[in-house]
């Protein structure tokens, strides 16, 4: 990629979601880098299992009271 095609780029994931690739680069380090702790817990990298899956859904069902919408690719 040149420098125009990746300045066009980076102008549509800003466009997308508000923010630029840097600042989302930034909020990404701590999912990648393994120190994020959230509301469902920490990040796992890789590919849960069916049943974690319906377990974690589960469990944000009875803790916010909405059914997670949830994509799935098999």
């Amino acid at each position: 990629m040149n420098k125009d095609e990746i300045e066009k780029k980076n102008r549509e994931i800003e466009e997308l979601f508000g923010y630029t690739p840097e600042q989302l680069d930034e909020m990404a380090e701590p999912y990648e880098n393994g120190t994020w702790r959230g509301i469902a817990g920490p990040v796992i990298i890789g590919s849960p299992s069916y049943p974690e899956v319906r377990r974690q859904m589960a469990e944000v069902e009875r803790k916010f009271g909405v059914k997670p919408k949830v994509s799935v690719n098999i």
